[in-house]
């Protein structure tokens, strides 16, 4: 029944462990680019990529995951770069304007931010006809707006003088909220065309027909983590690569001497 969908044995252990994994990757990555001063967001965002891509592509070399045929077909290049790797790139913006915004802002201000996310989300499914606007989702858009604009009041006053990291979260929440309007569209599903023998007594011939698959969890990551990973590459060469290189021996020091919090922040990822 509708019930059980949603009270089910695995829908809670997934919502406990997304509950336990988040806070725990946040406050990962916000103490490797602070208190270990490794000011790289991008570099950091690409250890639970780079962990996420590993670990799918292993499980289906080991047989633990299947890609189906449909989906096989219907990922071609083309889908990869039209549909895929745009949604990757506003992930790996996202990621990038929220990781950054920890060197200006404290962790839990920007989490009371980040509940305006929804009512820009909501603009965007509106705007896209995903859904229409009723009384209640107006009501609900200015709770969280007059909720939000408490949150901002309520900063310390060193928060106060960072007005370029409200900005980094003002663009971390309209690139996810434009991420989670287009990953909508996208696990809708899709309409393929299929062959089949016909299934009449005049001897062998085919058929053509239409069927609408959609992507599993796995079968999403399996190629949703290579093209996130990859739009990260295009981000960190421009924005952070040269910081990095002229620093070499200090950052290989800072992983070396760390590297159980970049492997803690590759693991969390995974399930983040």
């Amino acid at each position: 029944n509708q019930g059980s969908i949603f009270c089910n044995t695995q829908v809670l252990f997934a919502c406990a462990l997304f509950m336990v994994a988040g806070p725990l990757l946040i406050m990962t990555n916000k103490a490797i680019i602070t208190e270990l001063e490794f000011k790289y967001p991008v570099i950091v965002t690409s250890f639970g990529i780079v962990s996420s891509s590993i670990f799918v592509h292993l499980l289906h070399a080991l047989g633990y995951v299947k890609i189906r045929s449909e989906i096989k077909q219907l990922v071609t290049w083309r889908f990869l770069f039209t549909r895929i790797f745009i949604i990757s790139f506003l992930q790996s913006l996202t990621m990038y304007f929220g990781n950054k915004a920890y060197l200006f802002l404290s962790v839990s201000l920007i989490q009371m931010l980040k509940a305006f996310t929804p009512v820009i989300t909501m603009f965007f499914g509106i705007a896209s006809k995903q859904q229409s606007a009723d009384l209640g989702i107006g009501a609900a858009i200015l709770l969280l707006s007059f909720g939000t604009f408490l949150t901002s009041t309520g900063a310390s006053e060193e928060d106060k003088r960072n007005g370029y990291g409200f900005v980094l979260c003002l663009f971390a929440q309209c690139t996810e909220a434009l991420k989670l309007t287009l990953q909508q569209k996208l696990l809708q599903g899709f309409t393929i065309k299929c062959v089949a023998p016909k299934n009449t007594g005049t001897g062998a011939g085919e058929q053509e027909y239409e069927k609408k698959v959609k992507f599993t969890i796995f079968e999403g990551l399996y190629y949703y983590a290579p093209m996130t990973f990859l739009s990260i590459c295009v981000i960190v060469v421009p924005l952070e690569m040269k910081e990095f290189t002229s620093n070499w021996e200090t950052n290989q020091q800072i992983i070396r001497d760390y590297y159980l919090f970049f492997l803690l922040a590759g693991l969390l990822g995974f399930f983040f």
